[in-house]
């Protein structure tokens, strides 16, 4: 399933479903902007990993890497740029997310997902 999600993202919008996850975490943060170890965590991926996808996405213009003196902590902001191309591949994902999995599932089982999706969240640890 991600990898037909990932094909049509890449097809249609230019764009990784990894390189997506990395501006919708960013999107839904406070400000529009992460700490790059908080957004490693976020994304399941080595700060290196999230190192590497946020350069491609800084090469792109659609993020920016925000250092501040004295701190080692950089952080990682989405821009304008980002954030307009995050709309227009939010309708393709979440079209997709809707085709191929939310139409296959029938009214219970969305409830039973739902309910296992919010206990796995509020989980500790």
């Amino acid at each position: 399933m991600l990898a037909l999600l990932d094909a049509e993202l890449r097809e249609m919008r230019g764009m990784s479903i990894s390189e997506f996850d990395a501006l919708y975490q960013l999107w839904i943060q406070p400000g529009s902007r992460c700490r790059m170890k908080d957004l490693a965590s976020r994304l399941l991926v080595s700060r290196g990993g999230a190192t590497k996808l946020i350069i491609r996405l800084e090469q792109r213009g659609l993020v920016r890497r925000v250092s501040q003196s004295g701190l080692q902590a950089v952080t990682a902001e989405l821009t304008a740029a980002g954030e307009s191309v995050l709309a227009d591949a939010m309708d393709t994902h979440f079209d997709g997310v809707r085709r191929l999995v939310i139409s296959r599932l029938e009214p219970g089982e969305l409830a039973m997902l739902r309910r296992i999706a919010n206990r796995l969240r509020d989980a500790p640890g």
